[in-house]
C-alpha cells in the first residue's frame, strides 16, 4: 500500500527545496508527461504561427504547463504540517 496525504491522495512527489521531486512511478510519468506535452505544444504554436508569418510569442505556453505541472505535484506531496 502506498502512502496517502491528509486528503488521501497518493503521494507521488516529495517536497524538495522550493519545488517537488517524484518519488513514485506516477510522479516520473506525470513529469514527464508534463515536459513532452508542453515542448510539443510550444513546437506546435511555432509552426502554427511561423506559416502565418506573425511575430507572437509561444513560449508565453511554457508558464501555463509549469504551472499545471506544480498544481498536481501540490496534490500528491505529503500534507504540510499545520
Amino acid at each position: 500500500m502506498t502512502a496517502r496525504n491528509r486528503q488521501g491522495r497518493e503521494i507521488w512527489f516529495d517536497r524538495w527545496l522550493w519545488g517537488y521531486m517524484p518519488c513514485h512511478w506516477k510522479g516520473w510519468l506525470l513529469t514527464l508527461g508534463g515536459i513532452f506535452t508542453v515542448n510539443a505544444s510550444i513546437w506546435l504554436l511555432i509552426w502554427l504561427l511561423h506559416a502565418q508569418g506573425d511575430d507572437q510569442r509561444p513560449f508565453l505556453a511554457l508558464p501555463i504547463g509549469i504551472i499545471a505541472i506544480l498544481l498536481l505535484a501540490e496534490r500528491h506531496s505529503p500534507s504540510r504540517i499545520d
